[in-house]
């Protein structure tokens, strides 16, 4: 049923688009212009609460999925068939309530953030599914951690919400150094606070010097951050959007939004771009890693995250619509 689901909605993309498709068992659309049009859905074995964050990873999609059942899961990139799974709703090792992809490297190494419980959990992947090899209990007295992002160079901490800040964390997951980004232009940030959704987000770019990206959801902008010297040049996107604050609740009414979710390889920053008050971004800008952007990429389906592997030539975006799942876009040849 799934399947069948997946296929009807890849065939109403391709009539709005006009562009034909293969019903097969390995979907292809294909069109004119620059378009993105998705060549696979993946939906898994079971049925999905929401898949939240997602990475690629030796042929294996990864994802977090905190409004079912509170699992990780890994689904085929080929066929979109579950894989492997571990987790389930509850408070003990193995057990999340609000699960968020950390991280994951070729030796199938991950780390996964429980943002509700403040915990990491540090797995294995292996022949035979996960594995739990640590857990780790986190204080934070100064607000609520949207995201941890962790590579061979260390871990980052992403707040999400409040005055746009990042901090390093050491092995034993305790806070180090604070990094303090710039207030955004127009706004007031002492309202970030009372923002429910994350405000901004960010990845770590590939390579020698440790550095970061920051996108933000309430502003057309990205922050290029030297993680080592805490130094910041920030650059605006080609779109600007308009926020407007109620002081009464403390909280935006917003019709547009900006960045809502990023992702980098070692040449291209992609950040996923909305444009509207839903949170969905039918668009992705791309940046070289100065900051300089380069173009938008219009996406045939709109999505809500996005994972870009250039080992695999492909570009993952979250859906919602018909059920949750995983769409698969070519990643065009000009960015492998």
């Amino acid at each position: 049923m799934k399947k069948i689901l997946g296929l009807i909605l890849l065939g109403l993309m391709a009539c709005e688009n006009n562009v034909p498709v293969e019903t097969s068992s390995s979907v292809k659309a294909t069109g004119a212009g620059d378009t993105l049009l998705p060549t696979r859905y993946l939906l898994g074995n079971h049925n999905l609460g929401a898949v939240l964050t997602l990475l690629s990873v030796n042929g294996l999609v990864i994802i977090s999925d905190p409004l079912g059942e509170s699992r990780i899961v890994a689904l085929s990139l080929e066929t979109g068939d579950e894989v492997f799974a571990t987790g389930r709703s509850g408070d003990g090792p193995g057990e999340y309530q609000m699960p968020l992809l950390c991280g994951a490297n070729t030796e199938g190494e991950l780390c996964v953030f429980d943002a509700r419980a403040l915990k990491v959990d540090e797995l294995e992947l292996g022949d035979f599914g996960f594995s739990l090899v640590s857990s780790h209990r986190m204080v934070f007295t100064d607000g609520r951690i949207r995201r941890i992002l962790r590579d061979s160079r260390g871990t980052l901490a992403v707040p999400g919400s409040g005055r746009p800040t990042l901090f390093t964390m050491d092995s034993d997951w305790n806070r180090e150094a604070t990094i303090q980004l710039p207030p955004i232009e127009g706004l007031d940030m002492s309202m970030l606070a009372a923002v429910p959704a994350a405000a901004f987000d960010a990845s770590l770019l590939p390579g020698a010097d440790w550095k970061a990206v920051v996108a933000y959801k309430y502003a057309s902008r990205l922050d290029f951050v030297s993680v080592s010297t805490g130094e910041v040049e920030t650059t605006h996107g080609p779109v600007s959007v308009e926020v407007e604050w109620d002081p009464r609740r403390g909280t935006t009414e917003a019709s547009e939004v900006a960045y809502v979710d990023i992702d980098a390889t070692p040449l291209y920053v992609f950040a996923l771009f909305s444009g509207t008050s839903t949170g969905v971004a039918s668009s992705i800008h791309v940046f070289d890693q100065t900051g300089a952007f380069i173009e938008a990429i219009p996406l045939g389906v709109p999505v809500s995250a996005i994972a870009v592997d250039i080992t695999q030539k492909v570009i993952l975006g979250a859906v919602s619509d018909p059920e949750p799942g995983v769409v698969v876009f070519d990643l065009p040849v000009r960015f492998r």
